[in-house]
């Protein structure tokens, strides 16, 4: 699912239903969270966030043991967040 450049602002508590997705992109958007029931998407094989708000990830993001690549350049991370998003997915390729 690709939806960069939208200007959303919210992801929809919805998208934990399509639990079939394997990529989704919300870079370059308006976001300031990410629902919680994106742990849901466990078929999810790349995420990207970057270019967005966001300062925190809820810990369910360590539910996508398929995730191999995670994008989140320019955003909003405290160095501290950063690494418990590293922690969640020790083998995920997260790039800040």
């Amino acid at each position: 699912l690709y939806v960069s450049e939208n200007q959303i602002s919210e992801i929809p508590v919805e998208i934990g239903k399509l639990i079939n997705l394997v990529d989704l992109d919300f870079n370059s958007n308006q976001l300031s969270e990410v629902p919680p029931e994106i742990g849901s998407l466990t078929n999810l094989r790349t995420f990207f966030l970057s270019k967005n708000n966001i300062s925190e990830l809820p810990p369910e993001i360590g539910n996508l043991k398929k995730l191999f690549i995670l994008e989140l350049k320019d955003t909003n991370l405290s160095e501290e967040e950063k690494q418990k998003i590293r922690e969640f997915l020790p083998e995920c390729s997260v790039r800040f």
